[in-house]
């Protein structure tokens, strides 16, 4: 088993670089919402002390990169912690971690709007902000993010004397780490740890997967026939193993993504009075 779980953290195009498109107008959300209701045996999720909703937890909303530049905002992106020398080519920007520079500074509430639109417009997530400014005045220049529990890799970017980015952005940070970011002058959004990922398997590692598969079973397949025809010219049928044939004639390849698999966490909401 392979498991490319924090290799896809830090490659280039990978979930820290899907984190920047978000934050960037890179991809295109659909304006659809969904959320998924936890199972329950029980009708109702009334009881003696209020009522409150069913948990509900975003869904990974369908998005493609936006074809029109003009709407992607201005911006430079770099790595926070770059890989160890050497890295192959076309590697040069793999690291932990990312930072966003606008070319202006955007609205803290424009992000907000834009992260909640590509992870299915949950009915709320954590921010964080200084008591001095609110949500609604903050301005964001900078952007650094990181999927999962980012905290070490945002927070250890400005040890060395780099300033805090205006904005952390990452699945999920301890109560100690988001004080320390806001008493200096710095946002935070925290996601959820899954909500940062299953967006990227669904919209981009689900086809980039697919098509690397396609080509090796595309080569596999065309070795297995030759092989097979050899076989046949020698007379050598009944040696082969039972299927392989059919096998070898499918050209199909699928690659599905967990529709069950999510956050544990969920939104509960309280309504009536």
């Amino acid at each position: 088993m392979y498991s490319p779980h924090t290799a896809v953290d830090a490659v280039p195009g990978g979930m820290a670089d899907w984190l920047c498109d978000i934050v960037t107008g890179a991809i295109t959300p659909s304006p659809s919402s969904s959320t998924e209701p936890v199972p329950s045996s029980s009708s109702s999720s009334s009881s003696s002390s209020g009522s409150y909703s069913r948990p509900t937890y975003p869904q990974p909303q369908a998005s493609s990169p936006t074809t029109d530049s003009s709407a992607i905002i201005p911006h430079t992106r770099s790595t926070i912690h770059p890989s160890p020398a050497p890295v192959p080519e076309g590697f040069e920007s793999a690291g932990m971690g990312r930072l966003v520079t606008f070319a202006t500074p955007q609205p803290l509430t424009s992000l907000i709007d834009r992260i909640g639109a590509a992870i299915g417009n949950p009915a709320g997530f954590p921010v964080a902000v200084p008591q001095s400014t609110t949500v609604d005045s903050m301005q964001i220049r900078t952007v650094g993010v990181c999927p999962g529990s980012g905290a070490s890799v945002l927070l250890k970017g400005s040890s060395n004397g780099t300033p805090l980015p205006d904005l952390l952005f990452t699945g999920e940070i301890s109560h100690h780490d988001a004080l320390a970011a806001i008493e200096r002058g710095s946002a935070v959004v925290a996601l959820f740890h899954s909500n940062t990922e299953r967006g990227y398997l669904h919209h981009v590692m689900r086809e980039k997967l697919a098509q690397a598969l396609r080509e090796e079973w595309d080569a596999a397949r065309k070795e297995g026939i030759a092989a097979l025809e050899e076989s046949a010219k020698a007379g050598a049928q009944g040696r082969l193993v039972d299927g392989l044939e059919e096998a070898f004639r499918d050209p199909e390849v699928s690659v599905d993504v967990s529709l069950r698999d999510r956050d544990p966490y969920g939104i509960v909401i309280r309504q009536g009075k």
